[in-house]
């Protein structure tokens, strides 16, 4: 009995200490695969489900939720070309069905579900995202896996896509291990900002996509000996929710008569029934003291290796090449210009998309001339901005994929002023 037995054990630890999590359909043996190279974890979870039976989830909300119950995980982000292949090779087991991942843009404004930066890109041409304040959702779909079109982030008949960090932790006394990661509750009261800064372990406070989250920390902060009202890291503005650990949700469990702004952008969960249902959602001024709830992760994702910025230089090098999306800055931003500079930074955006950039601030009083031209071999400007500043978030568009910036201070006058900051991308 002794080899079977041990042999058992050696097969639970295996199974106990793989990276990914099981899968979670009798229709889904296979579970979670883990991406090359010690990546993360991904799924695809098939739209038609035979034992309702009906098309589910249907929504991209539904979805983050049933990947967030059932894994740990969120829609997916992806972050570089391999991803993007090994999740074109993940069965969808229908033909037609297109696969649905995180991204969500408001006309530019681009946000992954899992709050990871927006490093790597593959709209398809014309798809990407347009100044126009519109709502998308993204995916890939049969007819060319190659490329992410938009959706309109409605019911949707598709294949959802979740991610998953890979790796755990061992968590200590006071925490409790959740979902990969370590769980504690602070009976001290602080106030939003000061919560979020005393998680420890670089954690930040609990962020809630699905009802099953949602009852977890409630349990576990009662049973803490929390009561009344406890901190979660959700902050409301118009376009949802957005919580400290970088990540959004649209939806939310929110007390009646809520969300409501007047009383606060914070959020809180209730802990009691005083003004709706144990665990659902009220707004609250930041500034008011109370306990709260923290999660630390074992992973930090760490976005690739790209040229330093003038930012954390007082001086620039005669040429900079920029790659997609990002920002960029005049030397010595913010603190003052620095004379005798002739900077030129080169943007290239994915072929089909004509590089653009916009000024998010810009403050050149004298001494400075910023000309954009278009293309790489371009000589002429297309547009000249010197003392006068140019409208603060309007783009300016190069008819290519490629847009080169000429940033100088060689004027006959020392240069006055902060500098600028410019957000550039592809449309």
């Amino acid at each position: 009995m002794r080899g079977p037995l041990l042999s058992l054990i050696l097969l639970f630890s295996l199974a106990h200490s793989s990276p990914c999590p099981q899968g979670w359909t009798q229709e889904d043996p296979k579970g979670w695969q883990q991406a090359p190279n010690g990546g993360d974890c991904f799924q695809v979870m098939p739209f038609w489900n035979m034992f309702i039976p009906d098309y589910y989830p249907k929504t991209f909300d539904e979805a983050e939720a049933t990947c967030n119950a059932l894994g740990g995980g969120l829609l997916a982000s992806i972050h570089s070309q391999e991803e993007q292949d090994f999740i074109m090779g993940m069965d969808c087991r229908n033909p037609g069905g297109s696969k649905n991942i995180g991204l969500k843009c408001w006309g530019k404004d681009c946000k992954w579900d899992d709050g990871s930066p927006v490093t790597y890109t593959n709209f398809g041409r014309g798809k990407g995202p347009k100044d126009d304040g519109v709502k998308r959702c993204y995916g890939t779909y049969p007819w060319n896996e190659m490329v992410w079109e938009e959706g309109n982030c409605g019911q949707e008949k598709a294949c959802w896509v979740c991610r998953v960090k890979a790796k755990t932790i061992d968590c200590v006394d006071g925490e409790t291990e959740y979902k990969g990661g370590c769980v504690s509750v602070h009976l001290s009261p602080l106030d939003q900002k000061s919560a979020e800064a005393s998680c420890p372990g670089d954690g930040h406070l609990v962020s809630i996509h699905s009802n099953d989250e949602k009852n977890y920390y409630t349990k576990l902060a009662v049973n803490a000996g929390a009561n009344g009202t406890i901190y979660i890291g959700a902050q409301y503005s118009d376009k949802g929710l957005e919580f400290t650990d970088g990540s959004y949700y649209l939806g939310g469990w929110w007390a009646n008569g809520f969300p409501n702004t007047l009383f606060g952008s914070c959020v809180q969960m209730l802990l009691a029934s005083e003004f709706g249902n144990q665990g659902q959602w009220t707004n609250i001024d930041c500034t008011v003291k109370q306990p709260y709830i923290c999660f630390r992760d074992g992973t930090v994702y760490v976005p690739p290796t790209t040229p330093p910025h003038p930012k954390a230089d007082p001086k620039c090098p005669p040429i900079q090449y920029y790659s997609l999306m990002g920002n960029i800055y005049s030397p010595n931003y913010p603190l003052s210009i620095p004379g005798q500079q002739n900077c030129e930074y080169v943007i290239a955006t994915l072929e089909g998309t004509r590089a653009s950039v916009k000024f998010l601030s810009y403050d050149c009083q004298a001494g400075t001339s910023i000309s954009l031209i278009d293309g790489l071999n371009g000589e002429q400007p297309f547009i000249t901005f010197t003392s006068n500043p140019p409208p603060l978030d309007q783009y300016y568009t190069s008819t290519s994929n490629v847009l080169k910036i000429v940033f100088s201070t060689n004027g006959t006058s020392p240069p006055v002023g902060t500098g600028w900051e410019a957000e550039f991308t592809g449309i």
